[in-house]
């Protein structure tokens, strides 16, 4: 009895560049179609490329980290500053906000 898995190296590796080339073919003839199916759906609906573009990176921010924010405030032994968004640093807990806020720039 003979499998998919009888035959040298070889003898594989031949078939495998076989069936890749089959693979690369048949994507090929049906790319064209699924191209077509997009533009059509696309004029359908009055999707522009640059809705593509906002949909595609839409999911991607929210790994990331938002926008960085000026600092408010800073600490005048480290160095450190914090913008006065998320968690308060422990530098500055339990302590008066007004004494580590620096000037703004309408100050």
């Amino acid at each position: 009895m003979s499998g998919p898995m009888d035959g040298s190296y070889l003898e594989l590796l031949k078939k495998k560049e076989r069936l890749q080339s089959t693979i690369d073919l048949a994507r090929r003839r049906e790319v064209c179609g699924v191209l077509q199916e997009i533009v059509h759906r696309m004029t359908t609906y009055g999707i522009s490329l640059d809705d593509i573009a906002m949909a595609l990176y839409a999911g991607r921010d929210s790994g990331r980290k938002g926008r960085r924010r000026a600092p408010k405030y800073l600490d005048p032994e480290s160095g450190k500053t914090w913008a006065g968004v998320g968690r308060t640093p422990t530098w500055l807990q339990g302590k008066n906000l007004d004494d580590y806020r620096l000037p703004t720039g309408g100050d």
